[in-house]
């Protein structure tokens, strides 16, 4: 007599015990266990005389195949390399679990740590290793360890799913009985948030467990972190996303309170380091110094201008020192978007310099000195056609032309911050140029040199100001931070929006802009180690506050979630995986 296997389940079809020849079952005789048809039985006991298998020829050929033809590498990065098979049949995922899945492609093969990972397409492949890397898979996920913890230790298969990501995908794959079940069942299924399926064999035995929670999943909106580095010393600066013009993948710039600047890739690993002996003070501008493609990353510091290439070297006749200090740091402008850079250097010697990328001073820039040494960075803004060259010093407020002359005369006299940004907006839907004055003031400037004064009352000299469209009309509003409060007014003062936040004190209020409707404020509170995402109702975004203890930087993915850059206590910068 001859025993046969069900290839879903593992189920045992014992003819002796049965008393009923397994060919002799109808042909709509079904798997007692799992339901599987008749033809998910394979022989796996006979008669030694009675069952002797001889390969057919096409056997033969497969046989002679080695493995080794179907292999693969995927180089994570320099140093790690994994390995996986892409093999010529694409049905292997009907071949191992049934006819449920006929029709879905599956060819690609993964051995890591134990697992065994199927794939349809080497770029599933690839996609899981930087998830599997950063330890944002299954594996890690709390609703997982949750559900593990209720079944058994020891099993021969398991399924754990999400009824919320699987309920979709599976309705729309599978065939006949089991679509028209999960569809009309859809909403019953629903109420439960995760499950899981074991099957454990044992002797002749085979025990089948079914777990369904309708516990809460409290960790799908928080935000993931999908590594952390180790750096010399404390994160300085907000981090910068820069693109890797060999791969095309984000990578991160970033400084500690040592002065030393790294190069970080997007598996977390350190490129190189370079001691500055300064803190940056600018912005960290790509440029294309050669004008092929190879980018360079261009800052300031107080005493020296600097370009470096990816490799962490110096560019051209770089660095350059300033004539003077350079406090504000520098600006860097591509008039006409051609790559011929212009690099505004505001010195405290009451004189605003322009450099080229190739170092040297522009022919032709020649303004005259300003009255104080200038505290604002210096702006290039173009509007109907016409450029502007913008900035302020303690007292005067100045526009020029690209030859350095005044394109607007401003006669006002202000009283402003020691550090002061200048902002392009729009009142009345007129151009404007917005900045801040001690003592809570707000002064618009047009673009003929007329000056407007607001005065926004209870604000302390330690307030910081950006602008935003708080309320989508088109016209900019301005947000400031003071302490632990976050204030948005009108330009004439007229309050919008007020909130105390749980901090002790906010940083400068970044503005993220995650659509045309949906723009997002960030705030950082370095005392409690706490980063804040605020949208323009007033909430948190899902999952904040998160750790971190310095400005951060955000970037966008195309399946609505981001990843956030940002430092955070013993010498530590994260990359967060985030869901809107």
């Amino acid at each position: 007599m001859a025993k046969y296997k069900c290839q879903l389940c593992g189920h045992i079809y014992d003819e002796e015990k049965e008393g009923v020849k397994f060919e002799d079952l109808p042909d709509d005789w079904k798997c007692p266990m799992c339901f599987a048809p008749k033809n998910m039985f394979k022989l796996v006991e006979e008669d030694a005389k009675q069952e002797e298998k001889v390969e057919s020829k096409e056997e033969t050929r497969k046989n002679e195949n080695k493995l080794e033809n179907y292999l693969k590498e995927y180089n994570l990065d320099r140093e790690k390399t994994f390995r996986y098979y892409l093999f010529p049949a694409d049905d292997l995922a009907a071949v191992y679990w049934g006819y449920i899945f006929e029709g879905i492609k599956c060819r690609c093969v993964l051995v890591e740590d134990n697992y065994l990972i199927f794939a349809s397409s080497e770029s599933a492949v690839k996609s899981f290793v930087r998830d599997y890397v950063h330890g944002s898979v299954i594996r890690d996920a709390e609703w997982y360890r949750h559900l593990k913890t209720r079944l058994a230790g020891k099993y021969n298969m398991a399924y754990f799913a999400r009824t919320a990501e699987v309920l979709p995908f599976y309705t729309s794959l599978t065939q006949g009985s089991w679509q028209q079940f999960l569809t009309r069942r859809q909403k019953e299924l629903s109420v439960f948030s995760t499950w899981a399926w074991q099957w454990s064999n044992e002797g002749d035995m085979l025990y089948t467990t079914l777990f369904l929670s309708t516990a809460e999943i409290k960790d799908e909106i928080r935000p993931h972190v999908l590594w952390q580095t180790k750096l010399d010393g404390k994160v300085s600066m907000k981090p910068v996303p820069v693109t890797n013009h060999v791969t095309g993948e984000k990578e991160l710039f970033v400084q500690d309170d040592r002065h030393t600047v790294y190069l970080i890739n997007d598996v977390g690993r350190v490129l190189w380091k370079l001691p500055l002996g300064q803190q940056i003070n600018s912005e960290v501008y790509q440029v294309d110094l050669f004008k092929n493609g190879k980018l360079q990353y261009l800052f300031s510091t107080p005493d020296k201008m600097y370009l470096i290439d990816r490799n962490g070297n110096a560019a051209g006749r770089f660095p350059v020192a300033f004539k003077g200090k350079c406090e504000q740091g520098i600006s860097v402008y591509d008039y006409d978007n051609n790559r011929n850079y212009r690099i505004f250097v505001p010195c405290e010697n009451r004189e605003v310099y322009l450099y080229g990328l190739d170092g040297k001073p522009v022919e032709g820039w020649n303004p005259q000195k300003t009255d104080k040494p200038v505290v604002s960075k210096v702006q290039h803004f173009r509007v109907a056609d016409k450029d502007y060259i913008v900035f302020a010093d303690r007292y005067r407020f100045y526009i020029l032309d690209r030859k350095g002359k005044e394109r607007v005369r401003v006669s006002s006299v202000f009283d402003l911050k020691p550090h002061t940004d200048v902002y392009l907006t729009r009142k009345g839907g007129q151009p404007v140029l917005v900045f801040a004055g001690k003592g809570g003031q707000i002064h618009v400037v047009n673009f003929s040199g007329q000056t407007e004064t607001s005065r926004v009352e209870g604000l302390s000299d330690r307030f910081e100001m950006n602008i935003v469209d708080w309320d989508g009309n088109g016209n900019g509003d301005v947000l400031f931070t003071d302490g632990n409060r976050v204030l948005v007014t009108r330009l004439d003062g007229t309050p919008l929006f007020e909130k105390k936040m749980e901090a002790k004190t906010l940083g400068f209020p970044y503005v993220y802009r995650f659509s045309a409707k949906d723009v997002r404020v960030g705030l950082t509170d370095p005392e409690q180690n706490q980063l804040f995402l605020l949208s323009a109702d007033g909430k948190l975004s899902k999952g904040f506050p998160i750790t971190g203890d310095s400005p951060f930087s955000i970037v966008f993915l195309e399946n609505d979630g981001f990843f956030l850059f940002a430092g955070t206590g013993n010498n530590t910068i994260l990359k967060y995986k985030v869901q809107r």
